[in-house]
């Protein structure tokens, strides 16, 4: 057993061994590497050196779910964008045949004075 402390994230004979996945790394105890303050996410064990193999998939779920979120926002702001430059255009072209005819109306009823 070490009888001198080890610079952190090390522990045992010599400390040569490398602490776990601790919560805190200064939490690794130097004699014997159990994490005093839990592991990090996803780690299990009082050395917190196994990988619990849910919680990958677990974080790739999360991270899937959040790609599909950011995708469909994009393209529902891209259909609005569309549908909102068709709408102008319509309305515009409207407007446009609208005046076409008030010209033609005009010019019918000033003919029809003379």
């Amino acid at each position: 057993m070490c009888k001198i402390q080890c610079i952190t994230g090390s522990y045992g004979v010599d400390c040569n061994e490398t602490c776990g996945h601790c919560r805190d790394v200064n939490q690794c105890l130097y004699s014997n590497g159990l994490c005093l303050d839990g592991c990090k996410a996803g780690y299990t064990g009082s050395l917190c050196k196994i990988l619990l193999a849910n919680a990958t998939s677990s974080q790739s779920l999360q991270q899937n779910l959040i790609n599909g979120e950011s995708v469909a926002t994009a393209v529902i702001l891209l259909v609005a964008i569309v549908v909102l430059i068709l709408y102008k255009r319509s309305r515009s072209k409207k407007l446009e045949i609208r005046h076409l005819q008030d010209n033609m109306a005009d010019q019918s009823n000033h003919q029809t004075v003379l």
